[in-house]
């Protein structure tokens, strides 16, 4: 998006991130809120949980492969005077390489199953892949590039020199023919 008309961007390689889905339930038991130490206070956990793993996914992930960890949404309860049963948090694993991403969703369990144990909630996490990484074909590329250089000039020609972030459905066009994105 950041490049302007009337130019072309062209990446060899990862073009977009692959995109994982991340849903995670907390479940215990709720109560008052004027009685907290007859819980096990789903809420607490939620926050504790969001906030580590916001710590632990940079720490597992390597610096120089591009990922991203993203909680988009908390639910838990309905009312201000009483701790819910459950809470819902879902968020985003965005990840470039493939070892890289096994190794965070792997951490991502690891800190749910210790927070489990540590605050006697049950929490499940769960992982849904929509979309893999849009992987251009070097030799579509190629010709994708040689065509824009044609029709444009070089001076239009603007090299991606790292991957987006974000996900594009593309990606599943790759998973059946060779072709690239531009």
């Amino acid at each position: 998006p950041a490049i302007p008309a009337g130019k072309v961007g062209i990446r060899y390689g990862v073009l977009t991130a692959q995109v994982d889905e991340v849903q995670i339930h907390v479940s215990g038991k709720g109560g008052h809120a004027a009685r907290p130490q007859h819980t096990t206070d789903p809420i607490g956990t939620a926050a504790m949980l969001v906030s580590t793993l916001y710590q632990a996914v940079p720490r597992r992930a390597d610096s120089l492969v591009p990922t991203v960890f993203t909680v988009g949404s908390i639910h838990g309860g309905t009312a201000s005077n009483v701790i819910p049963d459950h809470v819902e948090i879902l968020g985003t694993l965005r990840s470039t390489d493939r070892k890289t991403r096994e190794a965070v969703m792997e951490t991502i369990r690891r800190v749910c199953e210790g927070l489990s144990s540590a605050t006697g909630n049950t929490i499940e996490v769960t992982f849904r892949s929509p979309l893999g990484s849009v992987v251009n074909d070097v030799t579509v590329m190629s010709a994708y590039e040689a065509s824009a250089i044609q029709v444009l000039g070089g001076e239009n020609l603007v090299l991606i020199n790292k991957p987006s972030m974000g996900g594009e459905d593309f990606a599943v066009y790759l998973d059946n023919v060779r072709g690239a994105m531009f």
